[in-house]
């Protein structure tokens, strides 16, 4: 018969992971998955008979993560807006309990790899709404771009390029039932293709090339990624709303400059850094404070400029942590990226599954490093989440982690 503790990691391990499989189509049930999951980790914790130093304490990736998860939490000291402050906090702690519930319930590489497919299904359905969609089923507008449900489209595009890099690391690590997982690719390719968002295309491109095709040109899987490429390019750049919205880029450049146009995609980013980069200015160590953003471009902004108050931050996670942490928060979060490309490289030089792991991280790290400087991305609660997901697939060290 099960002791009481063992049952109690079985809810919290089922917990988990139904809280990774609906978070792309729910917010709210994934949140009561996840606080379910904490729940019982707490109990079957603090129950446990041995109570040797846990093995996360020696993980350098764990403490990297506790420090980028306490900076917003400091920064409520000097804080104005304490509501807004809080919310911060709550959405960034997502990093550091996907990542310790990853280090308790994630006993060894297959249950790492389990969770990674939950991780897929759950986006690949998003994506299957998508298409129903761009089809015109239902009476939507047929073959038109964006096409996307329940998020906005940039979000959409940046959860469909995480979901593509592990279900291409999945197909890699098995060796039966492969097919499935190389549709899973092709409809995750689409989703970044359905977003029809800059953002994440560019960096998904650009992730293909220095890590996935660099890694495995030598080998005959190299034919799949090449297919995939040319899906992402034949369904993307030949579509006219894709296009137009590229070719603009540099119209909306210029009109920034010469006449300060703030309305457009390009002219609100560049207007948004120039404000954060003043709230840098003038308070370079600390920043302004966790809650503070929405504040200070209220009182930055006038006449035409105040279309920007309706932006709650930068759309760049650079800017972001300047402005609101100063360049102590640029330090951490560079250190955090600093040691995810340490432990994965480190990992990429092992054989088997911890090299497909080191391969997952380099490509998750990279996106987030490139998508985020157009997009806050650390503020989006879904890649907040998938984040710490990722972090616990490939840093955590197995067994328990405690």
């Amino acid at each position: 018969m099960r002791s009481i503790t063992d049952r109690y990691f079985r809810v919290g391990y089922l917990a988990f992971f139904l809280s990774v499989i609906t978070v792309p189509s729910s917010k709210s049930i994934s949140g009561v998955c996840l606080g379910i999951a904490s729940l019982f980790f707490l109990i079957s914790l603090f129950k446990k008979k041995k109570k040797d130093i846990p093995l996360i304490w020696h993980d350098r990736i764990f403490w990297a993560i506790l420090f980028f998860c306490a900076l917003p939490f400091i920064g409520l000291l000097w804080t104005e807006d304490m509501k807004s402050g809080l919310t911060i906090c709550r959405r960034i702690s997502l990093v550091i309990i996907t990542y310790l519930l990853c280090a308790y319930f994630l006993k060894d590489d297959e249950d790492k790899i389990k969770l990674l497919k939950a991780l897929v299904i759950g986006v690949v359905v998003l994506n299957l709404l998508g298409l129903i969609k761009f089809f015109g089923i239902r009476n939507a507008k047929p073959f038109s771009l964006p096409s996307v449900v329940i998020m906005n489209p940039i979000w959409f595009g940046n959860v469909s390029a995480i979901s593509l890099y592990a279900s291409l690391v999945i197909f890699f690590l098995l060796k039966q039932g492969r097919r499935i997982w190389v549709l899973c690719s092709i409809i995750n390719v689409l989703g970044i293709a359905l977003s029809a968002s800059r953002g994440p295309y560019l960096a998904a491109l650009i992730v293909f090339g220095i890590v996935f095709l660099s890694t495995f040109l030598k080998e005959k899987r190299r034919i799949v990624f090449l297919l995939l490429i040319v899906i992402i390019l034949g369904t993307v750049l030949f579509k006219s709303e894709f296009k137009q919205k590229v070719f603009a880029i540099n119209d909306e450049i210029k009109a920034f400059f010469l006449s300060s146009e703030v309305k457009s995609s390009i002219g609100a980013r560049l207007g948004m850094w120039k404000l954060s980069f003043e709230m840098f200015k003038e308070n370079p160590i600390l920043g302004v404070g966790t809650g503070d953003y929405e504040l200070e471009v209220a009182r930055r902004t006038e006449g035409s400029w105040s279309f920007l108050r309706k932006y709650n931050q930068p759309h760049s996670i650079y800017f972001y942590f300047l402005a609101l942490y100063g360049l102590i928060g640029i330090g951490v979060l560079f250190f955090l990226f600093f040691m995810w490309f340490k432990e994965s490289l480190k990992r990429t030089k092992n054989f088997g599954v911890s090299k497909a792991f080191g391969i997952l991280g380099l490509a998750v790290g990279l996106h987030y490093l490139l998508a985020g400087f157009t997009e806050t991305l650390f503020k989006i609660h879904i890649l907040v989440f998938f984040f710490g997901v990722i972090a616990g697939v490939c840093f955590t060290k197995g067994k328990g982690g405690f």
